[in-house]
């Protein structure tokens, strides 16, 4: 057998989702003026937004992976050269985060109709109020893409008493790529 062609193809799709708690905030500071602030002066507060829908992650994947390539002999020699390609492009979108302006003008409102009650069991607020905070859903997209062509050839060059000594020669070249985009 003089030579031998090879290759290998992958196509592989996925999504997946992550949920996390709902919104949150830490050491948020609510001013004086907040009318539900029983202090009368600024305070810092941790506030869950447990009545909410939690904040998820959906990740979307397409890849395509292949190879190909041929290798063979040559007399009492061995060679081999093979190219490869990778693309993977997808998409992430996160839903159900504040938007931190509108938290803020919130928390710092001296209207009761508009302010956040961060110190209430209950809902820190009504739901067009709640609803009001909601950030856009943000969607960012990433493509990776990737190129290599490789070669080589492998044989006995002298023998050193009994072992033989071979010589090994060979060759690479790759490209890489990786973007990052925000998407409408």
């Amino acid at each position: 057998e003089k030579y031998r062609l090879f290759g290998e193809v992958l196509l592989a799709s996925s999504e997946s989702i992550t949920l996390r708690s709902p919104p949150s905030l830490s050491r948020q500071v609510v001013p004086a003026r907040n009318p539900f602030n029983p202090f009368g002066a600024p305070v810092a507060v941790d506030y869950l937004f447990t009545g909410m829908e939690p904040i998820s992650y959906t990740f979307d994947t397409d890849l395509l992976r292949w190879v190909g390539g041929a290798r063979g002999r040559f007399g009492e020699w061995d060679w081999e050269i093979a190219a490869l390609g990778h693309r993977e492009d997808g998409s992430s979108t996160s839903r159900g985060a504040l938007d931190p302006f509108r938290v803020i003008a919130a928390i710092n409102s001296d209207n009761p109709d508009t302010a956040l009650n961060l110190f209430s069991e209950g809902p820190a607020g009504s739901a067009a109020l709640l609803n009001s905070l909601m950030a856009s859903p943000q969607r960012f997209g990433f493509s990776f893409a990737s190129s290599q062509l490789s070669t080589f050839v492998r044989g006995p060059l002298l023998h050193i008493g009994e072992r033989p000594v071979e010589l090994v020669v060979g060759g690479e070249w790759r490209l890489d790529s990786a973007k990052f985009f925000e998407r409408s």
